[in-house]
Parts: structure tokens; sequence; C-alpha cells
């Protein structure tokens, strides 16, 4: 991988997260206005936020970015700890998840508690996504050599968080096709 590709590759990712939680907010939208939310739809949108990030695209990023800390470190920094935003994220995904679970198991669950948790969680993201593109992404790809490039692009390939094993695939392409099937 070359500097532009690992790069595109992340947006790429960005993009498929933002059309996750545009299922995500459709659906608390209906939801919260009392229409006939698709549980199962909602659900399926957040495994896909809690199982891909996890497995194929913040190792990518965090290999990115321990190249900018050494780098440019005052560019990093704008960042703050991005392992510990990423460990943040998760934990917002599986409360967000759980309670989702738990309409799905028809316990009692407030509307506003729910609506609340789908709030937070997508706050966080939006804010965590585009800080990344408007700090790390730019900051990489003006810092970093085209050896340095190199390099993320080895570490990634060594990872495998770049060609995941078929049955992580085969989870996430059931989890994009559930949406899709159930798609508005």
């Amino acid at each position: 991988m070359t500097t532009q590709p690992v790069i595109d590759l992340l947006r790429d990712e960005h993009r498929v997260m933002q059309a996750m939680f545009a299922v995500i907010d459709e659906e608390m939208e209906a939801f919260s206005t009392g229409g006939a939310a698709d549980f199962e739809r909602l659900l399926a949108a957040v495994e896909y936020c809690h199982a891909y990030p996890g497995a194929r695209h913040h190792p990518k990023e965090d290999i990115v970015f321990g190249f900018l800390q050494e780098r440019d470190p005052d560019a990093a920094e704008k960042m703050g700890d991005l392992a510990a935003e990423h460990k943040i994220l998760g934990n917002y995904t599986r409360r967000f998840k759980s309670a989702i679970e738990r309409v799905l198991r028809q316990e009692n669950i407030d509307k506003e508690q729910l609506s609340a948790l789908a709030n937070d969680y997508a706050t966080f993201l939006r804010r965590h996504m585009r800080t990344e593109e408007t700090v790390i992404f730019p900051a990489a790809l003006a810092a970093l050599t085209a050896a340095d490039w190199q390099d993320v692009g080895d570490q990634i390939a060594a990872l495998g968080a770049d060609t995941p094993d078929p049955a992580t695939e085969a989870r996430f392409e059931k989890l994009r096709d559930t949406i899709a099937s159930t798609d508005g």
C-alpha cells in the first residue's frame, strides 16, 4: 500500500460507517416519533459498527497514528489518545447494542434512555471521525514519508487488517445483507 490508498481506504471505511449511522438515525427517528422502527435492521447496523472497526478499521488507523506520533507529535497531540477513543467508542457501541437487544427480547426499556444512548453514541462517533478526517489524515499525508507509508502498508498486511479471515468477512457480509434486505 502506498500513501493515498491507505488514507483512501480509511475514508471509504468511514463512508460505510456513515451509511450504517444513516440506518441507525432512520430507525431511531421512527422509534422516537412512535413509528415502526425495525430493530432487527437497527441491531444489524450496530453490530456492524461494533465488529468491523475493531477487526478491520481501527488497527489500520492505530498504525497510521503511531507513525504520525513519531513524525509530527504536535499534530498527533491534537487528536489526543486515539487508542483510548477507540475503546470509548467500543463501550458506547456495546451499551447501545445491549439496549437494542433488550428491546428485541421485549424487555421494558425507557424510550428516552434508548434515545439518549443513540444520541451519545452518534455524537461521539461523528466527532471522532471528523477529527480523524480533518486532523489525523491530513497531518499523516503531510508528515509521513514514502518509506513510512511502505512500513504502514507492511504493518497493516502483517496484522491481517487488510485481509480478514473468511468467517469474519462472511459475518460482515451477512450484516450488510440484513441491512440492505430491509432497507428503508
